[in-house]
């Protein structure tokens, strides 16, 4: 099996409700999460030392509301110079001294209600935290099992690698990107082509590994209790991506922020006037402070309301990813090296039970298989959601992309048509490239191309000519091209799409479909995906093939 690897997020984003661009972090969050993990488990013979010399005059990190702190810094310095150069005689203007009174009343319920509004900022992101951290548990317990239970060694394979996506693209979808590039190097192309169709990530890796799960069971009905644990470790995840999403999507109630920022800005303003006649000219520097103090506070709730995005104190969601693919990828290598799957039943055979233990576990069996009968579990109720109500969640850029196909967004046939053109073009005029096309008939070799790029961008479900991981394998044999060459060809194509007014955002969901294929030139040099539609070709090839005939097969 082929190692996973992980790539940059580089998928546009798509728009909100009301046409608000929903920001996609430009970089992992949870910066500050993690830092502050690794100062705390320290060792120090001072205790107190690593929390409080890293993080009192820390700067990254610390939220600052720059736009508000600056707009009242220059209020508060205003209004200072402006009493300070025309009032002379402070008892004319008792109105001022006796707004001490109601700002030190106020104050108190102010504090109380910012510290509402953080405490419950921060249980949203605890509880973000168990509940992404659910999921990777229940993806590890399903990841034990398979590798203990399953007896098929490429059906266990399977599911933990199902599962494992099932984390990525929630993390993904949390992210507000489709961009699954991280998974290319998992998944054959024709899985890639339909997960990316589903207007749900996480639902349709679910569902894939649901379908494992039933089919697990009727090959090996020794083993369907078991299943049922993890059908049981899938409903828990679903729950726990349900939390996750609701805490993504759900923020505070309107009334309450509105009503909270309008009584805070209101204090804000009254406050120098109030520390003016006693304070004089500290009154600048002093209200500065305390304004930083609660418009920070209050950013800091605004921040960690949503503990999924790409801040420095949000979730770590890339570690926490990668921690759980090291486990999945701990599994893999437990059932490469095993010579055998486990198997209980014949540990059982070696001690026969006595009549008394022995009924009592046919009686559990058919409390569990009436239990199977009754249940219906959250994987199957979700195969069942109404499409329109799935699509009234949905933004409309995201509607628009999931009811059309990247072929047809792209300008269909007509721009593949043209594409070819300019990309073989700039091909042949390339000296790095052009040496493996000599010899071709180019307009037999366009067509290949239409058709492939035709398939692969989704306009046709099947592509009948023959595997290109042959042909790589016979230009690699007598021109030597290599894995450089694949990337030198898609800049070629990336650079055609862009002179035919291709949106960027098109371009690199082109660029994304088309990932795959880099594992057929990857073979060229000794590696061997066994997963991989073009790996299964290639081993059914015909020995005795003519070379020239797999060397024109090749799409590119």
């Amino acid at each position: 099996m082929t190692s996973w690897y992980s790539a940059k997020s580089r998928l546009p984003l798509y728009q909100a409700g009301a046409g608000e661009k929903k920001k996609k972090p430009t970089r992992p969050g949870g910066a500050g999460t993690i830092k502050l993990a690794i100062l705390r488990d320290e060792e120090s013979w001072i205790p107190w030392r690593n929390y409080w010399l890293c993080t009192l005059f820390a700067i990254h990190g610390r939220s600052f509301p720059v736009a508000p702190m600056v707009a009242y810094s220059c209020w508060v310095t205003l209004v200072t110079v402006i009493i300070k150069w025309n009032i002379d005689d402070w008892s004319k203007y008792s109105e001022l001294l006796a707004l001490q009174y109601p700002v030190q009343t106020i104050g108190l319920a102010l504090f109380l209600l910012l510290n509402l509004r953080t405490q419950t900022a921060y249980n949203r992101w605890w509880d973000g935290a168990k509940a992404f951290g659910g999921v990777i548990h229940n993806i590890q317990n399903v990841h034990r099992i398979a590798q203990a239970w399953v007896r098929d060694s490429a059906m266990a394979t399977k599911l933990i690698t199902w599962t494992t996506v099932i984390a990525i693209a929630l993390k993904h979808n949390l992210h507000y990107s489709r961009d699954m590039s991280e998974v290319a190097d998992m998944l054959t192309i024709d899985e890639m082509r339909k997960m990316m169709a589903s207007d749900n990530l996480p639902l349709f890796a679910i569902s894939q590994a649901s379908d494992l799960l039933v089919k697990i069971s009727r090959t090996d009905s020794s083993v369907e209790y078991i299943m049922l644990e993890v059908d049981s470790c899938m409903n828990r995840m679903l729950g726990e991506m349900g939390a996750c999403l609701r805490i993504r999507n759900i923020p505070m109630p309107w009334a309450y922020v509105v009503h909270l920022r309008a009584f805070l800005v209101l204090w804000l303003l009254i406050l120098p006037l109030a520390f003016i006649s006693t304070l004089h000219w500290y009154t600048i520097p002093l209200s500065i402070l305390v304004g930083y103090e609660l418009l920070g506070y209050e950013e800091i709730g605004v921040e960690i309301e949503n503990p999924f995005g790409g801040d420095f104190s949000d979730l770590p969601l890339e570690t926490m990813t990668a921690a759980m693919l090291s486990s999945a990828q701990h599994f893999l290598r437990r059932i490469k090296e095993s010579k055998g799957p486990y198997e209980p039943a014949a540990m059982a055979n070696e001690a026969e039970p006595s009549g008394h233990t022995q009924s009592a576990a046919q009686l559990r069996a058919l409390n569990k298989s009436n239990g199977l009968k009754r249940s219906k579990s959250a994987v199957e109720e979700a195969h069942t959601l109404d499409l329109k109500k799935a699509l009234k969640c949905m933004t409309q850029h995201h509607q628009e992309h999931c009811q059309h196909k990247l072929y047809d967004r792209l300008g269909g046939d007509a721009l593949v048509q043209a594409a070819v053109d300019i990309y073989y073009r700039k091909l042949l005029s390339d000296d790095r490239v052009a040496q493996f096309f000599s010899g071709i008939p180019m307009e037999h070799f366009k067509a290949k191309q239409v058709k492939f790029l035709t398939y692969a961008l989704g306009g046709e479900d099947k592509y009948s000519s023959k595997n290109p991981t042959v042909s790589h394998q016979q230009l690699h044999n007598e021109q030597g091209v290599r894995v450089t060459h694949f990337h030198i060809v898609m800049g070629h194509l990336q650079d055609t799409l862009r002179e035919l007014g291709v949106a960027e955002a098109l371009i690199d969901e082109c660029k994304m479909a088309l990932t795959p294929m880099e594992k057929a030139f990857a073979c060229c040099i000794g590696h061997n995906p066994v997963r991989q539609d073009s790996a299964k070709m290639m081993s059914e090839a015909k020995p005795g093939a003519d070379a020239k005939e797999q060397r024109d097969s090749c799409p590119f």
